[in-house]
């Protein structure tokens, strides 16, 4: 097994141990190994988005932070818009304050 010494703090709190040796099978996989499988979830999840209010990124963020959910594992914020790794997550961040984020619109489901 890798040193965790080698990986800050920062590090480790968003790329867990158990998490990155399940997906990557090493604790330091290369910065193109993780950017093709987090973006391949995020194409994954496009059936779970929500449409954020523009400006509202970094307080979503913040608020799925806070409830405890992690990000790039259970949930992914660019570009105006939130994808979720489940249903279930989805609903639970929407009753759990997500709703005051998203922009509504004649075409959205929520």
């Amino acid at each position: 097994m890798q040193s965790q010494a080698t990986r800050s703090k920062t590090y480790q709190s968003i790329f867990g141990d158990k998490q990155m040796l399940k997906a990557f099978g090493t604790l330091r996989p290369s910065v193109s190994e993780r950017t093709a499988y987090f973006f391949e979830s995020w194409m994954d999840w496009r059936h779970n988005r929500v449409k954020l209010k523009p400006r509202v990124d970094q307080p979503c963020k913040n608020m799925l932070k806070e409830l405890g959910l992690k990000e790039f594992w259970e949930y992914q914020v660019r570009e105006g818009e939130v994808r979720f790794d489940t249903d279930e997550i989805k609903a639970w961040a929407l009753i759990s304050g997500l709703s005051a984020y998203v922009k509504k619109g004649k075409n959205e489901r929520i």
